[in-house]
């Protein structure tokens, strides 16, 4: 569809040019076609905007050699007959994906298995890449004990020896919500979030759904599902995530984009004043599942410790940013625990019965060992696994406040496969059935998720970070 309808379009605007516009068309969508075998065969070492540029580009020249060398044959009917076939295959095989994916989700998903016997308003809020508080200190020396504290004083429980279950956020939130693991990569993750087992459960409870979003405009919000904005205190030009998106496909020109207008690739983020805006309006007599994901502590850094704008300087890759990346992270931490708390003294001031649950998707990433071309850096050093690395990415927050009746079934190591499982344990007063808490690393390069822990513990080779690989240094590790 992206090269038909403007080329239909522009064939009706332009007859003069149809011929050319035919041959154009049909080679980049041929290209397009092939791309995804070339990537393939030249393998993860060449990034993929430095494949795609070049093909396209060549695509665009043998095309407008061909229209000069076949003026006057008769090859446009022939050429627009296969573009069309050529398209069809695609949307046939979307159009069946639409009408089959609720079945296979229905199928796959946890329903409630029982009727509510208590109907709280529950409050989900995803702080990403919070880091467990052990990791916080042994990994960026930051004390957390101040913020846990005063969450306890407000009744929350703090599973202090949670995991995710996956190290970046796609996999990890669709694996909350669909209260069950994600076993095989799959296309489109996030888009089944809101058909996913978690969301029909509370369509049933007839709870009203509230959801305020990481980025502002990206996403477009479902029928049935209220989202949520706040106006934005930056008067800053952006291209935003769609613009990011085309800009990281061609090469060279995204570094050095990136290094002299960093500004220029902020998304329009929700931050937990958002909330706290809709949390200042009159509430609905409608019970509320509300959803809210925030980019905190995850970079764009975009607030010091007191809550100031930081320097476009830390908008980019703050990943890459060394002492400075940790310092920038720490800072942005002391600022969002502050309004967590605001927004949490708000909730449970004037909603006391409601559940609430302060939540990381995956730990952060300081350890890791960033590999050219691979999305998700890793832990690994050859076959072997980084032990405090491991640690630091899969370890992370989960602070739980529950109805009284509910807090028998928290424990230590509850993670965020179980979430749900608990929430309407609780919502129906039946013990909850949790899974086994396991966790997967998403290898991009095999395309296909490694098992590294189960029952507790890693259950791949690791070794410390201070000794060298060697037979030896092999252990599984608690």
């Amino acid at each position: 569809m992206t090269f038909v309808l403007p080329a239909a379009l522009a064939m009706l605007l332009f007859p003069v040019w149809r011929r050319a516009i035919a041959i154009i068309s049909y080679l980049e969508t041929a290209a397009v076609f092939l791309l995804p075998g070339i990537i393939d065969a030249v393998g993860p070492s060449v990034r993929q905007r430095y494949i795609i540029g070049p093909i396209l580009l060549a695509t665009l020249f043998a095309s407008l050699w061909l229209q000069k060398n076949l003026i006057g044959r008769r090859y446009v009917r022939g050429f627009i007959v296969v573009f069309l076939l050529l398209t069809a295959v695609p949307l046939s095989q979307f159009a069946i994906h639409q009408f089959t994916i609720g079945k296979h989700q229905s199928r796959a998903e946890v329903a409630l298995q029982r009727d509510a016997v208590r109907r709280p308003n529950v409050y989900f809020i995803l702080l990403d890449m919070y880091a467990r508080a052990d990791q916080l200190k042994s990994v960026l020396g930051f004390d957390n004990s101040t913020f846990l504290k005063a969450l306890e004083s407000f009744g929350f429980y703090i599973a202090n020896k949670s995991y995710s279950s996956y190290p970046e956020t796609t996999y990890s939130i669709t694996t909350t919500f669909r209260m069950t693991y994600v076993q095989q990569l799959e296309p489109n993750l996030r888009e089944t979030i809101f058909e996913s087992a978690t969301y029909q459960n509370f369509k049933h409870l007839r709870y009203r759904l509230v959801h305020l979003p990481q980025y502002k405009d990206v996403i477009r919000c479902p029928d049935g599902i209220e989202c949520i904005f706040h106006e934005s205190e930056r008067k800053t030009t952006t291209i935003g995530q769609l613009g990011s998106n085309i800009l990281g496909m061609l090469p060279v020109i995204p570094t050095s984009a990136r290094r002299y207008f960093p500004s220029l690739f902020l998304h329009e983020i929700n931050e937990p004043d958002s909330l706290l805006a809709f949390l200042n309006q009159s509430p609905s007599k409608q019970t509320i599942f509300l959803y809210a994901h925030f980019d905190m502590p995850h970079p764009p850094y975009i607030r010091d410790a007191e809550c100031n704008p930081t320097p476009p300087s830390l908008h980019g890759d703050a990943f890459n940013l060394g002492s400075m990346g940790k310092d920038a992270y720490v800072k942005f931490l002391r600022c969002g625990n502050k309004k967590v708390l605001e927004i949490v003294k708000h909730i449970v001031e004037n909603d006391p019965e409601a559940i609430i649950i302060l939540e990381s998707d995956h730990g952060s990433y300081f350890r890791r060992r960033h590999v050219p071309g691979q999305r998700i850096p890793t832990f690994q050093k050859g076959e072997l696994w980084y032990r405090d690395a491991l640690e630091e990415g899969y370890a992370t927050l989960n602070a739980w406040r529950l109805p009284f009746p509910c807090r028998k079934w928290l424990t230590p190591d509850l993670s965020p496969i179980n979430t749900f499982r608990l929430v309407f344990g609780c919502l129906t007063d039946s013990p909850p059935n949790f899974l086994p808490n396991r966790s997967y690393w998403v290898d991009e390069v095999t395309q296909r998720l490694l098992l590294l822990r189960q029952d507790n513990r890693w259950i791949v080779p690791t070794v410390e970070r201070t000794s060298e690989p060697s037979s030896a240094s092999k252990n599984s590790g608690k």
